[in-house]
């Protein structure tokens, strides 16, 4: 039981370093007006 816990918590730690690189390279990716758009309106994380 134990064991499935931590394989558990292993792995949502790595789907959100996964969402966080993601979100990091869309951020370095993003064009002015992008980063413009996102600064007053916030940032659509779901796409």
């Amino acid at each position: 039981m134990a064991a499935n816990s931590r394989i558990d918590a292993s792995n949502e730690l790595v789907e959100r370093v996964e969402e966080e690189q993601s979100l990091a390279r869309r951020k370095a990716e993003a064009g002015l007006v992008t980063r413009a758009k996102w600064t007053l309106f916030g940032m659509d994380v779901e796409s």
